[in-house]
This record gives C-alpha cells, sequence and structure tokens, in this order.
C-alpha cells in the first residue's frame, strides 16, 4: 500500500470508522516534498524513516514514535506530542513553532540548525543529546531533562524554566 493510501486509511480509522482499521507503520523510507498537515498522526510509527522538506504543520502527533528518523528542512507548527517517543532522531534546519510536548522522550538526538519558538516542553527527556546551533525562543520548559547532552552554541532566549536538569551537560549554552 502506498503512503497516501495508508494515511487516507488511518484517517478514516482515526476519525471513528472501524471498518478502516490499520496500523500506521511505516520503516526505513525516504519521504520528500510531503505534506501531512491533513492527517493524524496519533500513536503511529515512523521508525528509520528520512524525512526531507515534509509539512508537519497542524499534525496532531500524540502517541508517535519516530525513533531513529531524519527530519530535514521539515516544518512543524502547532503541534501537540503527548508521549511521544522520538530517541535517536535526527532534525536539522528545522523551524518549530507552538510544539506542546507532554512526557515525551527525545533521547540521543542529534538537533542541528534547529529553531524552537513558542515550544512547552512539560516532563520531558533530552539526555545524551547533541545539540548545535539550536535556539529555544519564549519556550515554558518545567521538568524536563537536558542530562548528558553535548551543547555548542545553545540558546534559551526569553524561555521559562522551571524544574529541570542539566546533570553533565558539556559545552556552552546561553
Amino acid at each position: 500500500m502506498n503512503l497516501v493510501d495508508l494515511l487516507e486509511k488511518y484517517k478514516k480509522y482515526a476519525n471513528g470508522d472501524l471498518t478502516s482499521a490499520c496500523k500506521l507503520e511505516v520503516e526505513d523510507e525516504v519521504i520528500k516534498d510531503f505534506d501531512f498537515s491533513k492527517y493524524d498522526l496519533n500513536n503511529s510509527y515512523f521508525g528509520g524513516v528520512q524525512f526531507c522538506d515534509c509539512n508537519f504543520s497542524n499534525v496532531y502527533l500524540s502517541g508517535s514514535n519516530f525513533g531513529g528518523s531524519s527530519l530535514i528542512r521539515c516544518q512543524f507548527k502547532n503541534n501537540e506530542l503527548v508521549k511521544a517517543e522520538w530517541d535517536d532522531t535526527t532534525i536539522s534546519d528545522t523551524v518549530i513553532s507552538n510544539l506542546k510536548s507532554k512526557r515525551s522522550s527525545f533521547m540521543y538526538g542529534k538537533y542541528t540548525n534547529v529553531k524552537i519558538l513558542g515550544g512547552i516542553f512539560e516532563g520531558c527527556m533530552f539526555d545524551f543529546s547533541s545539540m548545535d546551533n539550536v535556539i529555544f525562543e519564549r519556550c515554558k520548559i518545567s521538568s524536563t531533562s537536558f542530562d548528558g547532552c553535548t551543547f555548542s552554541n545553545v540558546s534559551f532566549i526569553d524561555c521559562l524554566i522551571e524544574t529541570y536538569k542539566f546533570d553533565d551537560v558539556e559545552g556552552v549554552f546561553q
């Protein structure tokens, strides 16, 4: 089944059509220039997928697992990630706006040239991630861990940071 057919079937199921029952699982694919904005990716699995120039604006991503995937020049705006597993992801040259994330894991990630604007991170884990040229601006970060991270040119601009952990962080951040 191609990606569009799978997404359409999953959309029907997510909207209550039990005759369309299916799982949204994609592994080891390359997806370029795709607009996901009209789809629900709740509880989806995209393992080891390379996304290039994709639009995820207004996509519900709670419960999603993007473990081992790469997201390059992608758009994220007004997304929600609750109990999501995005461990070992690589995100580069990407702007993320108005992300709400709660109890999600981003451990062992690699983030390069990323701007996170107006994000909310509550009870999240970025432990052992590498961040290079990353800006958190106007974010609310609470009960979130950055233990063991490596930072290079990481900025927290006008952020509210409460109950955080930065143990064993290498590098300088502002």
